[in-house]
């Protein structure tokens, strides 16, 4: 329903307030987010809020579980031929939003140090660079 409403869709179903005698639900969902009876709107507000609560709160639970496993996928299918010819295998795994992963950060402040004594730079500059 809330998809519905965000996109502009009839989010009415054709059907009546079932706390509002004679009133139809509009086709926009006006009546359905702002119907006072009994206090629902702020009864809503709170289960929204909590939604949104939730949702984050399980995003940032998330956070880093792809890049992890990435990370790992990387190593099963790299760690072995990386080993056979003597390198050292780093994988560099980021999500989508750019959440990278513990190896890679790692690797960035290793190279960021190898560069800033090959330069005039600061290492804290070198490693906002890359």
């Amino acid at each position: 329903m809330a998809i519905r409403w965000w996109l502009g869709l009839d989010t009415s179903a054709r059907s009546m307030c079932p706390f509002c005698p004679d009133t139809a639900l509009d086709p926009l969902g006006h009546h359905a987010v702002t119907c006072r009876h009994e206090g629902k709107v702020v009864i809503r507000h709170n289960r929204r809020k909590d939604e949104v609560f939730n949702l984050f709160r399980s995003a940032h639970q998330s956070a880093g579980a792809v890049a992890l496993a990435a990370e790992a996928l990387k190593l099963h299918s790299n760690g072995p031929k990386c080993q056979e010819l003597g390198w050292s295998c780093i994988p560099l795994a980021v999500e989508t939003y750019g959440n990278w992963w513990k190896e890679a950060h790692g690797t960035f402040s290793r190279l960021a140090s190898y560069l800033a004594i090959h330069q005039p730079s600061p290492k804290s500059a070198v490693v906002a660079e890359i």
